[in-house]
């Protein structure tokens, strides 16, 4: 019982909140960055949506003839690719170091 009534008193809520000096400038900062930002969408957010001014379709496809598409010919050559078999980087790894000991130094 006795160390019931030994103990501090225990700070309010608003006792262990920040000081206004910092809750100030943090404000102004907020303040100062969200009015021209929130200023902006007002002002946009009024203006009404046209559309697109011409066919976007007409002017932005594009149709390339396959003996001018090199995608053609590259997808035949990733055709063999794929069958080729894998390099062992563990083979090129110790030849690189092999040599790089045995280089001469300047």
């Amino acid at each position: 019982m006795r160390d019931s009534m030994d103990a501090p008193p225990r700070k309010s809520l608003f006792s262990r909140l920040p000081s206004w000096k910092i809750w100030v400038p943090v404000l102004v900062v907020i303040t100062l960055v969200g009015v021209p930002l929130l200023y902006r969408w007002s002002q946009l957010r009024g203006i009404p949506d046209i559309g697109d001014p011409f066919d976007v379709r007409t002017f932005t496809e594009v149709v390339v003839p396959d003996e001018e598409n090199a995608f053609v010919e590259y997808q035949l050559a990733a055709q063999f690719l794929d069958s080729r078999p894998m390099v062992n980087t563990s083979d090129y790894t110790d030849e690189m170091e092999t040599r790089w000991t045995a280089a001469p130094r300047s």
